[in-house]
Formats: C-alpha cells, sequence, structure tokens
C-alpha cells in the first residue's frame, strides 16, 4: 500500500469514527480527548491489539501488524502538521504560548534523535497536535500555501528527519510567489466559485500575511501591481494589513493584467 500525509489523515478520520460510534466502548469513553488519546498513541495495538479486536471483531493479527505501522507513520504526520502551522503563526506573530511550548518540545525531540514518545503520551498535548492534522486537511490553497512557503531551511531540515513524505508536500504546495501565480490563482477561483469578489479579497489576504512574512517572491508581485495600476498606494496597505484596501488594488490591477496581458489558458 502507498502511504502519503494526506492518506494517513484520512486515516485519522476514520480511525476517530470508528472508536466514536463501536458500541464496545461506554458512553462516558466516547468523548473527544479519550478518542483522541487512543487514535493517537499505541493504545490500539497493545496487547496483542485487544482494544482493536473489540472494536472490529474479526481484525486479525495482519491487521493488527498494519495498524501498528499507521499509527507510527500518522504520529510523524501530525507531528508535522502541528510544526508547519504553527512555524507560520509565529512568523505571523499569532502563536499563542501553548502552541509554542509543544513546538520547543518536537525541537527538543529531533535533537535527541526524534524521540517523541513523551511528546505524544503527554495528554496536554493530544488535542493540539491532532487538531492540527484536520486544520491541515481543511486549509484552503492560500493558507496551505503560505504555511509551506514560511518554512526556512532549518525548519524544512528538521521535519524532513521524521516524516519521510514531508518533501513530496512541500513541492507540491511551496509554489514561489509571482505576478503570475497571484493572477493564474485568481482566475482559477473565480472559475470555480463564481465570485469575483471573494476571490480577490481570499488573494488580498495572501498578500498582506505574505508581505508580514517577506515571503520570498512577494517584493517581485507588489512592484509588479504597482507599474499596472500606476499607483504605490498598496505599499501602504500592506503595511497597514488592509486587507480591503489591498483588495482594491488587487481588482485594479487583476482587470488590467488579465485583459492587457497575455490570456490565460
Amino acid at each position: 500500500m502507498k502511504f502519503s500525509n494526506e492518506y494517513l489523515r484520512l486515516c485519522l478520520i476514520t480511525l476517530e469514527k470508528l472508536i466514536f460510534n463501536s458500541p464496545v466502548l461506554p458512553g462516558n469513553m466516547r468523548n473527544n480527548d479519550y478518542i483522541k488519546a487512543i487514535a493517537m498513541g499505541n493504545t490500539l495495538t497493545q496487547d496483542s491489539g485487544f482494544i482493536y479486536k473489540q472494536l472490529i471483531p474479526t481484525a486479525t493479527d495482519e491487521d493488527i501488524k498494519m495498524l501498528r505501522v499507521r499509527q507510527m507513520l500518522l504520529q510523524s504526520v501530525v507531528i508535522m502538521d502541528f510544526y508547519i502551522l504553527v512555524n507560520k503563526n509565529i512568523v505571523l506573530d499569532v502563536a499563542t504560548k501553548e502552541e509554542i511550548r509543544i513546538l520547543n518540545q518536537i525541537k527538543s525531540a529531533h535533537k535527541k534523535g526524534n524521540d517523541f514518545s513523551a511528546l505524544i503520551r503527554n495528554p496536554n498535548n493530544i488535542t493540539e497536535l491532532l487538531d492540527a492534522s484536520h486544520i491541515m486537511n481543511n486549509l484552503s490553497f492560500y493558507d496551505k500555501a503560505l504555511a509551506y512557503l514560511l518554512l526556512d531551511e532549518e525548519d524544512m531540515e528538521i521535519i524532513s528527519s521524521f516524516n519521510s513524505f514531508f518533501m513530496a508536500d512541500y513541492l507540491e504546495h511551496s509554489e514561489k510567489i509571482s505576478p503570475n501565480f497571484i493572477i493564474k490563482q485568481i482566475f482559477r477561483s473565480i472559475n470555480k466559485t463564481n465570485d469575483r469578489i471573494a476571490s480577490i479579497e481570499e488573494a488580498a489576504e495572501f498578500l498582506v500575511n505574505a508581505f508580514y512574512g517577506d515571503v520570498e517572491g512577494i517584493e517581485e508581485t507588489v512592484v509588479d501591481i504597482i507599474n499596472f495600476t500606476e499607483s504605490e498606494d498598496i505599499m501602504q496597505a500592506l503595511v497597514d494589513e488592509n486587507i480591503s484596501s489591498v483588495a482594491v488594488h488587487l481588482f485594479n490591477y487583476y482587470d488590467k493584467k488579465t485583459n492587457d496581458g497575455p490570456k490565460l489558458k
């Protein structure tokens, strides 16, 4: 079976639903914290998979072995997702103390040979870690692109050391920001949603965050917007993090770019 981070996130959702809907667990045990704890840890595969066989009576020893592999891989996915999302929050200056605490634990565990067992066993970490994978699974195109673009070389080296599927994800989601990137994404969004205003406002929010995070390619893109709109006012709007004002300039830019420039295919 071919594993990927996306596949493993789907496995997490399936596993949580299986546990939540199981008639063999008492009602007071079918709560979010308990579900997350046993979905995240190795509890299901302990004692020859006793709990898993209670959930699925037809489960074989081979099924238990496969589940053990999936849970080990799943742990690397949720830690990766948490790292990527919290790193973005830190760069944008919106991270919580709790997020920073857990991220520091991840970095400390990395220095000790990527031994995340203590991190996983800590019940105070479970919800934060698993929620990160649920969030990552539902991120918008722009939010996901920004999260990957805000990683530096050290971040990438750390994540790659414990998640072998990371680079495939990074290459898929970290397309460099450029004028063509912005125009194409607005064009695709309008075609998909038929909502021109929302599509451009979403791109404007992305530009504000990318500008704040000083993402590679943002300067080139802003210069192109200034050249086409013949106004430098967007610079102040970006500095002020005024999404509405940036959107106004982006409307003008998109119209001139798509009318005056080469037609998009």
